[in-house]
């Protein structure tokens, strides 16, 4: 598919609009940033960021690591204590 030419349609992202930390009125005050009190108002327009889908992705991450070390031992296990192990190995002739 060919690319347009003049696209109109922009880009919008999550964090792009972010209240301004201080109203109109504080800034007009002759006390410098720095050394106003925090308040409630600049503490709501702290940027957080959602992490929880990182717990979610290191719980899968952990769930399939698991369950493979398991199948190696199921495996190690029916290899080397039974004699599908021996019976397998004769079937490939080396």
């Amino acid at each position: 598919m060919a690319k347009k030419k003049y696209q109109t349609k922009k880009h919008t992202f999550k964090h792009a609009n972010v209240a301004p930390a201080v109203s109109d009125a504080a800034t007009s005050s002759s006390v410098p940033e720095a050394s106003r009190p925090f308040t409630a108002s600049r503490a709501a327009t702290v940027d957080t960021r959602d992490f929880a889908y990182v717990t979610a992705d290191l719980r899968r991450i952990f769930v399939i690591g698991g369950s493979l070390v398991v199948a190696e031992l199921v495996l190690w296990f029916l290899f080397s204590h039974t004699s599908l192990g021996s019976n397998v190995y004769s079937l490939i002739h080396l």
